[in-house]
């Protein structure tokens, strides 16, 4: 016996049953593809940023920080061990002038 599941979408266009499974499965590839990295690498989720731009800064930071790491091919490891490998190895340097030369002189 099979069941029967009805979903109701808003949109601003009619379509046609086949166009809305089409958008619907776009969204999820993009939600599986980067939101969901962004939540198992950097706990996105559970962020509470809420005040000024803070939430907005801080997406634009992690974005960033997950390009860099993904452009990282010296290690052969998921995104969340390659950013905690990043973190220790950045937080081990004793000066910042240290720790921002090695940021900017970092290249692919």
């Amino acid at each position: 016996k099979g069941n029967t599941l009805i979903r109701y979408f808003i949109s601003s266009r009619k379509l046609f049953a086949d166009e809305i499974l089409q958008a619907t499965r776009k969204h999820w590839l993009v939600e599986n593809q980067l939101h969901w990295v962004l939540d198992v690498a950097f706990d996105e989720d559970r962020c509470r940023a809420r005040e000024g731009f803070a939430a907005e800064n801080l997406a634009v930071a992690r974005q960033v920080t997950l390009n860099l790491l993904k452009l990282d091919t010296s290690v052969k490891a998921g995104i969340k061990n390659k950013r905690k490998t990043s973190v220790s190895i950045f937080s081990q340097h004793q000066s910042g002038s240290c720790a921002r030369m090695n940021l900017h002189s970092w290249a692919p």
